[in-house]
């Protein structure tokens, strides 16, 4: 009988997706509210709902970082549990996030996660723009009206890209290591792996 002893660890993680997927959907709800609420081509609409975009924001920013820290944790666990702490310690602790999952997986089952697949895209969306508020540095302010805005708009379309991406990322990643691995020692057990039944996330639209 298979000693089942290394597959029982104490950790946070799963916190830190709870946390994530409860202010993705204050996100999505915000959202919505702001969007029928505000015409955004006045600025005293904008004023007016200046504290409830603020908000919404604020519940995108802690889902996007605790995403990604569950993630991170995930990985860390995943690969400690089937591969031992010494060996990820001494092998594969710098490796950055994604990449941990990525030989990880490859180690474990012999298999590789698709990097055309939805999994990987996303998780590269939401690492790369929790980097970015890790490490955040300003911009030059654009003094030309129209050049401003434009810069205001792209921001603001990253930021939703980035927040649909920090809850799709472990939905779909959970999808596509719960096929690659079945058994002991598999990650992401709690996390339900079909993003398109999930009431938050039936209208997101999948990286091209």
């Amino acid at each position: 009988m298979e000693d089942t002893s290394k597959y029982c660890r104490v950790g946070v993680g799963y916190p830190f997706w709870e946390i994530s997927n409860k202010n993705f959907d204050i996100y999505c709800a915000l959202k919505k509210e702001y969007a029928e609420k505000c015409d955004t081509s006045d600025s005293e609409s904008i004023w007016e709902y200046s504290d409830l975009e603020d908000q919404k924001d604020y519940a995108g920013f802690i889902a996007i970082v605790f995403a990604a820290i569950y993630l991170e944790s995930e990985a860390y666990t995943y690969l400690a549990t089937n591969l031992t702490d010494s060996y990820v310690k001494t092998h594969l602790e710098k490796l950055d996030p994604l990449s941990k999952w990525v030989v990880g997986i490859e180690l474990i089952t012999g298999k590789s996660l698709p990097k055309d697949g939805q999994a990987y895209e996303h998780c590269k969306r939401l690492f790369k723009f929790r980097n970015m508020l890790a490490h955040h540095k300003s911009k030059p302010m654009e003094w030309d009206a129209e050049k401003m805005a434009k810069l205001i708009e792209q921001d603001e379309q990253e930021f939703d890209d980035a927040v649909m991406s920090s809850n799709l990322a472990v939905r779909e990643l959970a999808k596509i290591v719960g096929e690659l691995h079945d058994g002991l020692g598999k990650p992401l057990s709690f996390v339900e792996p079909s993003p398109l039944t999930s009431k938050s996330t039936q209208t997101i639209i999948s990286v091209a």
